[in-house]
């Protein structure tokens, strides 16, 4: 296992939080760059991670060697915004 560490601009101002998504081996690639779970795309199921207002980082722990896809979004009372843009990660476990 290994932790990859992701980080963000936090650009909003009126959050309560982010979630943080992975793509899991259920979902096409495809479905999972185009965005929210109303829009076809990333889902609860996803989802691995949440943090609070104002922090723009989050270590996933359960990653095991592979490619992984991480998207994240803002959310608050009045919903969550469209995911940011796909970051690809290439995950090598040694020793």
């Amino acid at each position: 296992m290994a932790n990859v560490k992701l980080t963000w601009n936090d650009n909003s101002d009126n959050e309560t939080g982010f979630y943080v998504y992975r793509r899991n081996g259920s979902r096409s690639t495809a479905e999972f760059m185009d965005g929210l779970e109303g829009d076809g795309a990333v889902s609860s199921a996803d989802r691995v991670g949440t943090v609070t207002a104002g922090v723009g980082q989050f270590v996933d722990t359960e990653v095991e060697a592979g490619d992984f896809t991480y998207r994240v979004s803002a959310y608050n009372d009045a919903g969550e915004t469209y995911c940011t843009s796909p970051s690809v990660v290439n995950v090598t476990v040694t020793g």
